[in-house]
């Protein structure tokens, strides 16, 4: 028996023991446990411990929360606060001693484990760079992506197409298997979400040296005139394992002249010919050959000896004449001109001047020598394009021409169904175009066309006489900005299933390996439980992109789709994308990733710490705005010309709050008026404008500060506050508002009367008057029966009291039985009254 083995588990700490018999013999160390694999929990504390013959160690390097505790023949390993980066082999071997023979075999002396960690943010264990570049092999090809967790089912699939691929798993290694070169990422789900790799790159072998070589043949001159010299040059390469020799009719270059010259770029062979003769026209074929693998080169030039002066010929290989070409389909034709002096040359179309437009024109230019080209471009070929066409080239007393006819293929009616979506061409998904050359999209369809474009480009649109509609834009000057997707779809949408066509561009640049996005707000990413996208577009469709999160340092799986972006289930925090570029690595703009999903209405408060200032004073507005976490704030005030404010933004996440805050130090008269803060919620597009007024006082008024001095005066005499019978207040409503109030407890007639209000501040006075009027209810005080004689007759009278001034109606009975009881012998007196302030006389 080797030993006894004892486990005791203490909270997340797992403790490890054995007990060894030593025997003789140099034998692998020994793990004191009986597993091979152990599964730890995220944070716990981990020790086991290794025993040998003589002292043993455990293989560097380790990670950085491990320390190795050393024994008698004994090693002791620990790992504390375990993490997804524990997840991997751990070695035990014998300590190097003197005497050791080099070269005996590891496996005789180690013994090991593996650790898993799983962590459902981290399936994958963070990989390190250079696993990313695998070289393809003939037998297999490793792809190193290992997970946390061993019960993980795991994919891997082609990159970008997604294609499931066919290989081998291994928990603790990764994938093996036969590979083509190309891009891979490993799959995985945790509960119930697709969470992907890094990017694997696959890169083709090599080939030995002894396959690659080149052999390169020129002629001096391709055209020559009889009795000048031409010399043709082969370049081969240096070693004594490549033969060269020279092929061509023995009629030619009888009397050459063979050198062999030595360079850095190789075995230069020349074959001089001091005066040419028509003889010495046709082709030259220099061959070499290697000698070990057998492999043999062969290159050629063809040269043309002219007995005159002046001389000219066309070449018009490759063109018929009659030629077809399809509808929009940008076609070249090229002619070669073998002619001295330099040949003037013309095209024609149906015998008349061709002009030159954007879609269609010609360019003549020198080769070398006596060798020049002239290329017929049609950018878009119409209908209206069909005819014949010819090219003539005068030199001296010479003339040479070629005519083709050309024809454009009509679309046929089952090419554009009523239902179908426009055409554009090229026909292809995606396309390169180099930095800083120009290129064009053309698109066609049954009805007027428009464009979605990363940029604003040149565009023109014409009309068929076949009755369709054509669209063109070019970009004259590519720049990585012009990477992005082109989409040319009906203007007006005439049928419902019409779909449009898109084509997507790349210009790589190294300048600029990311793509800045032209979307507000585009580096904000918003928490989503399904696909979350960080577009860190590159120009550049090969680059090895890594998404990277920005506190942690650490690489993030993701998958990486180069028209969109990284895309995944991520944290809240800041990540960046990395690209390999010319062997530098070149980071993209930062990433925020927000925890805040929003979902709540846009609400929008403005306040203002003080509105009323004086001049020198500092004024402070605060917009406290609730809504999703991507919010776009505004202000409008006097100053925002002068830019006098300075904005502060204070994000309160725990509230689900964001607040803006203005501020402008020393006001001045100019800054009085009206303060705006408009907040725009980027996910719902709400908008909610607030708007206050701020008054600025180039001195105090009556007063700024509550110390003004209220004193209320009747018919002219101060009051007094301390009667029972009369109070007055003063209360402050806002900062300039003051509210003073007086009060009659018991208002009695004689309160009637003239009152007015002074308020004082310093130097200033005002005065506010206003006329009370206590109201008295009327009352009859008292009725008289005044008797003056015969003479005088009888009065009558009436005395009253009541505010305002009552007013009195007599009423008279003249049946005196009924006068008591019966009110309708009473009837109203119209005779004139008269009277003074309590009473009336009839």
């Amino acid at each position: 028996m080797d030993g006894v083995k004892a486990s005791l588990v203490f909270g997340g700490m797992l403790v490890v023991g054995l007990l060894v018999s030593v025997t003789s013999g140099l034998s692998p160390p020994t793990i004191v446990s009986n597993e091979e694999e152990f599964v730890l929990q995220p944070n716990s504390v981990f020790n086991i411990s290794c025993t040998g013959k003589r002292n043993v160690v455990w293989t560097e390097p380790l990670p950085k929360n491990t320390f190795v505790y050393p024994g008698y023949y004994t090693a002791t390993l620990f790992i504390y606060n375990a993490t997804v980066e524990n997840t991997g082999y751990y070695m035990c071997t014998y300590q190097t001693q003197e005497g050791d023979l080099e070269d005996e075999p590891e496996e005789d002396n180690e013994a090991g484990i593996y650790v898993f960690v799983p962590d459902a943010l981290a399936p994958f264990v963070p990989e390190t760079p250079e696993n990313l570049v695998v070289p393809m092999e003939t037998d297999g090809v490793p792809i190193s992506c290992r997970v946390s967790d061993p019960n993980s089912h795991v994919t891997l699939r082609s990159v970008p197409s997604g294609e499931d691929m066919s290989a081998f798993y291994d928990h603790k290694m990764g994938f093996f298997g036969s590979l083509s070169p190309g891009q891979y990422q490993c799959e995985t789900s945790v509960n119930g979400h697709s969470i992907r790799s890094v990017i694997y790159t696959v890169e083709t072998e090599v080939p030995a040296e002894m396959d690659i070589f080149d052999v390169e043949v020129k002629a001096s001159e391709e055209t020559v005139r009889a009795g000048q010299s031409f010399n043709i040059t082969c370049v081969a390469p240096i070693g004594l394992d490549f033969q060269q020799q020279w092929l061509h009719p023995k009629k030619q270059a009888m009397g050459a002249v063979q050198i062999k010259d030595t360079s850095l770029d190789g075995v230069i062979y020349t074959l001089s010919i001091p005066k040419a003769t028509s003889q010495d026209s046709g082709s030259y074929e220099c061959s070499v050959t290697h000698i070990i693998s057998g492999e043999v080169r062969v290159s050629s030039v063809a040269v043309t000896v002219f007995e005159e002066n002046s001389f000219v010929a066309v070449d018009h290989s490759g063109i018929q004449t009659s030629e077809f070409v399809s509808l929009l389909e940008e076609t070249e034709y090229t002619i070669l001109i073998n002619a001295y002096p330099n040949p003037k040359v013309s095209w024609l179309k149906d015998g008349k001047a061709m002009p030159q437009t954007y879609y269609i024109f010609t360019k003549t230019s020198h080769l070398e020598g006596n060798r020049y080209q002239s290329i017929l471009t049609l950018r878009q070929p119409l209908v209206k394009d069909n005819g014949n066409y010819t090219i003539t080239a005068i030199s001296g007393s010479r003339t040479a021409h070629f005519s083709f006819t050309l024809k454009v293929k009509a679309p046929t009616a089952m090419m554009f169904p009523p239902s179908s979506g426009p055409v554009l061409l090229p026909q292809v998904e995606e396309m390169v175009v180099p930095l800083h050359t120009p290129f064009t999209l053309t698109c066609r369809g049954e009805a007027k066309l428009d464009w979605a474009t990363p940029l604003v480009v040149h565009e023109q649109t014409q009309e068929d006489n076949s009755g369709l509609f054509v669209t063109t834009i070019t970009v004259d000057n590519a720049s990585a900005m012009h990477t992005g997707y082109y989409t040319c779809f009906y203007a007006r949408n005439t049928t419902e299933d019409t779909e449009d066509s898109s084509i997507y561009v790349y210009v790589p640049d190294p300048d600029v390996p990311f793509v800045t996005s032209l979307v507000p707000f585009g580096n904000h990413v918003l928490s989503d439980q399904e696909e979350m996208e960080i577009q860190c577009r590159v120009s550049d469709p090969s680059a090895n992109v890594t998404l990277v999160n920005v506190d942690t340092q650490l690489p993030v799986p993701s998958f990486y789709d180069s028209k969109r972006g990284a895309l995944g289930v991520f944290t809240a925090g800041t990540y960046v994308c990395k690209a390999l570029v010319n062997g530098e690595e070149r980071d993209s703009e930062e990433y925020i990733v927000h925890g805040w999903t929003g979902g709540a209405a846009l609400h929008v408060e403005l306040t203002a710490k003080r509105t009323a200032l004086l001049v020198g004073e500092t004024i402070t507005v605060n917009c406290l705005a609730r809504g999703s976490e991507i919010l776009e704030d505004h202000w409008k005030y006097p100053g925002i010309l002068a830019n006098r404010a300075i904005k502060t933004v204070h994000e309160n996440k725990r509230d689900q709050e964001i607040l803006y805050t203005l501020t402008i130090q020393k006001a001045s008269i100019k800054d009085n008026g009206i303060y705006s803060c408009s907040i725009t919620d980027i996910i719902s597009d709400d908008i909610q404008i607030k708007e206050l007024a701020i008054r600025v006082f180039a001195s105090r008024f009556l007063s700024i500060t509550p110390d003004a001095h209220v004193t209320w005066l009747k018919d002219g005499i101060p009051l007094s506050d301390v009667t029972a019978e009369i109070t007055t207040s003063l209360r402050q409503l806002s900062e300039t508002s003051y509210l003073s109030v007086l009060t009659l407890i018991r208002a009695k007639e004689e309160d009637s009367g003239n009152y007015t209000i002074r308020v004082e501040n310093g130097e200033h006075i005002r005065d506010v008057g206003l006329n009370l009027e206590v109201k008295v209810p009327a009352v009859i005080l008292d009725l008289m029966d005044i008797h003056h004689g015969s003479a005088k007759g009888q009065a009558v009278v009436c005395i009253t009291r009541g505010q305002p001034t009552p007013v009195v109606e007599w009423f008279v009975c003249k049946n005196i039985k009924h006068c008591a009881n019966d009110s309708s012998s009473w009837v109203p007196l119209a005779r004139q009254l008269h009277g003074d302030h309590n009473g009336f006389a009839l």
